[in-house]
């Protein structure tokens, strides 16, 4: 069962139903299945607060925790803000003494040297309580981190996505008498967490019926206890006017360390056992298209004598294979030659021919998880043309590429404006850096979001009020028109750059910023279909006209940098 559904099923345990609320305040120990319950399920509770239930617990060593003394454990006190504290004691035959002082030194022996899994400290004074605080120890050995948005301490699992691990709930009531809180652990975590540090978890418990609106109090309740070592609680009935049921329960885990230790070793195992995918790729050694396994024992290297394609053989794929990439930027990390999944697998390199394919090699697809692999196999196809001019330079000469790359010459040019601080220039985020790539596909959505990614990148960063001051200060005419790049043309002539090639300079942004504002903004459907047929009719397809494009600011960006003195790169023709 999820967290969530743990955190609704206590919240339903305070519920006075409308109808047999008698027989319902008389039934506090109903309450207590929830306990054996949520022992077994996805997520344990470690700590919750509601109208009707608290639960809170504690680590204890498990050696001092037997035999099991119901009664001392029943009556133990477990606090969140039991925290450590620096004591000082006055006086007295020991004299003044400074010490610190661990959680649980006041609680139960049995207790004694254990730890709390979830502290709250309140900053006295400041009348503000601190949120809850997980147990340092804990989420450095499960390496765990909080992430806001999904209230959880969370990592990262082999696909690279989050896992949420500690959840924490929180829903504010009427008042602080109805608020509802709890925070849950993912049981297998917990059971190994146990193990390793030869730890019970101690959980004690109140669940109390009453109706707030006519308890006037117990009178004489009947009492009993119940239960064994592992659950033991006393009941408290009073006579139809409500019921308690208060105690303790035990979760020790049947894991060994050498359970543990066995599993590292199956898994060991199993990674090198791991699956491989097939590729059609061009097996360069034979010189022949095949479809072999990337597997390190399918392939060979300079340095075997066999028949086997050479593990740098390049395979080639439909450019569509990267959406997924482009989609996902806070997931995965699409650099110029690489693409990463945060902390899961990495593609150490790829590029993309004349033909548009993407292309790779089988050492690097055997690197990926075999789901990774099924889905660069989906795109995959034979050669239409051999692998980029970049990657052979690179790759096989081990030279520094030759291949004039103009949006990677326009990001140079960014960079060298976002460090000059200048007071006409807005810098630009790294993440913009990072996501503006050029389109690979023929699909007009990508484009067109490659065409508004390249406008905040470039355009959006021109301060109009910053280029009229440039202008003023060197003495030149003000623009006739508003708009940052009619300030940037002024800016231009200003400082001596003449009519016709200021107009050219900008020409190519005030393009850019036309197309982004109709085929992103709210453009009729014929005038942006107009844009489209032209973009294709003029270049062919949607890669071609953003290269040609990117060319021109890139040459635009690099007079602008020369005219208005911003050190690094010299007037492109």
């Amino acid at each position: 069962m999820s967290s969530k559904k743990q955190f609704e099923a206590l919240k339903a345990v305070g519920v006075l139903p409308d109808e047999g609320r008698t027989q319902w305040l008389s039934a506090a120990e109903d309450s207590v299945k929830f306990l054996g319950s949520n022992a077994t399920s996805g997520f344990v509770v470690l700590y919750a607060s509601m109208p009707c239930a608290w639960i809170v617990s504690a680590f204890a060593l498990t050696e001092r925790l037997y035999p099991v003394d119901r009664e001392s454990l029943s009556e133990a006190s477990i606090s969140l803000d039991d925290t450590w504290v620096i004591q000082k004691s006055y006086g007295g035959g020991d004299g003044h003494r400074v010490y610190l002082d661990p959680p649980l030194s006041f609680s139960a022996k049995a207790l004694e040297g254990g730890d709390l899994p979830v502290f709250r400290r309140t900053f006295y004074g400041m009348d503000r309580v601190e949120p809850f605080e997980i147990n340092q120890k804990l989420l450095h050995c499960l390496g765990l981190f909080f992430v806001e948005h999904r209230k959880a301490y969370c990592r990262l699992d082999s696909n690279g996505d989050l896992e949420d691990v500690i959840n924490i709930h929180r829903e504010e009531g009427a008042d602080a008498f109805d608020r509802r809180e709890m925070v849950t652990i993912r049981i297998e975590d917990l059971a190994e967490y146990l193990a390793l540090s030869k730890m019970t978890l101690v959980r004690r418990f109140d669940f109390t019926r009453v109706d707030h609106r006519t308890f006037t109090g117990w009178g004489e309740p009947q009492r009993e206890t119940k239960g064994q070592d592992e659950l033991y609680y006393n009941l408290g009935l009073g006579g139809g006017n409500g019921s308690w049921a208060n105690g303790y329960q035990l979760l020790r885990t049947s894991i060994t360390i050498a359970d543990l230790e066995a599993r590292f070793a199956a898994e060991s195992s199993s990674k090198a056992q791991r699956e491989y995918e097939t590729f059609i790729a061009y097996d360069w050694k034979n010189r022949r298209v095949v479809e072999t396994s990337c597997a390190p024992e399918a392939t060979g290297n300079y340095f075997t004598d066999n028949d086997l394609p050479f593990e740098l053989s390049p395979a080639f794929f439909r450019a569509e294979v990267l959406a997924r990439y482009k989609a996902d930027p806070e997931k995965y990390r699409l650099d110029d030659r690489s693409i990463s999944c945060r902390n899961a697998w990495t593609l150490k390199t790829f590029d993309i021919n004349e033909a548009g394919q993407v292309h790779t090699y089988l050492v690097y697809l055997a690197d990926l998880p075999i789901a990774e692999q099924r889905y660069w196999k989906a795109f995959n196809e034979a050669p239409k043309a051999g692998i980029s001019k970049r990657a052979f330079e690179t790759d096989f000469q081990g030279e520094w590429s030759s291949q004039y790359d103009p949006l990677q010459e326009v990001k140079q040019s960014i960079e060298l404006l976002n460090k000059a601080g200048l007071p006409w220039w807005s810098p630009r985020a790294e993440g913009l850096l990072d996501t503006t790539r050029y389109p690979n596909t023929d699909s007009e959505k990508e484009w067109s979001d490659e065409i508004l990614a390249l406008d905040h990148l470039v355009v959006e960063g021109f301060i109009e009020r910053g280029l009229k001051a440039l202008t003023q200060h060197a003495g030149g005419d003000p623009p006739t028109h508003s708009g940052g790049l009619n300030a940037l043309a002024a800016a231009l002539r200003a400082r001596g750059m003449r009519e016709a090639e200021a107009v050219k300079t900008v020409q190519p942004f005030k393009t850019l910023h036309h197309l982004r504002s109709k085929v992103k903004g709210h453009s009729s459907p014929r005038e942006k279909a107009a844009l489209v047929s032209a973009a294709l009719q003029a270049h062919g397809s949607f890669p071609a006209h953003f290269l040609a494009l990117a060319s021109e600011i890139d040459v635009s960006l690099a007079n602008v940098l020369a005219a208005l003195d911003v050190p690094g790169r010299k007037t492109n023709g």
